[in-house]
């Protein structure tokens, strides 16, 4: 009975010139597990302050967002108050309705 040769599984950087192993072993060095680890903390410390960061501007969003919103309902309150008054700009206060009698028309 003839066997046939079995494929070994790729690894991790195979078939890459230079690759190196994607954990160190123990014929690596202490050295090398230590700039791992180095390289991990650091890694670690700038996805810490991204995600700070980020949600500074996100809070600066919804802030921002908030603010709109508010000018946005103070502006509809004063259209609506000057849609109820009757008034446009440059109305006679006196006289609801009417504009001011010194003012040209633009009309005529």
């Amino acid at each position: 009975m003839t066997q046939t040769p079995r494929r070994k599984p790729p690894t991790a950087g195979e078939g890459k010139a230079g690759a190196e192993p994607l954990t160190p072993t123990a014929a690596s060095g202490p050295r090398d597990v230590a700039g791992l680890a180095d390289a991990v903390a650091s890694m670690e410390r700038r996805l810490a302050e991204m995600q700070a960061r980020l949600d500074g501007l996100d809070a600066g969003i919804e802030a921002r967002r908030r603010t709109e919103r508010e000018l946005d309902i103070q502006i509809a309150i004063r259209k609506g108050t000057l849609e109820l008054s009757g008034k446009e700009p440059g109305a006679d206060p006196e006289k609801p309705g009417q504009p001011r009698e010194d003012d040209p028309r633009q009309d005529r």
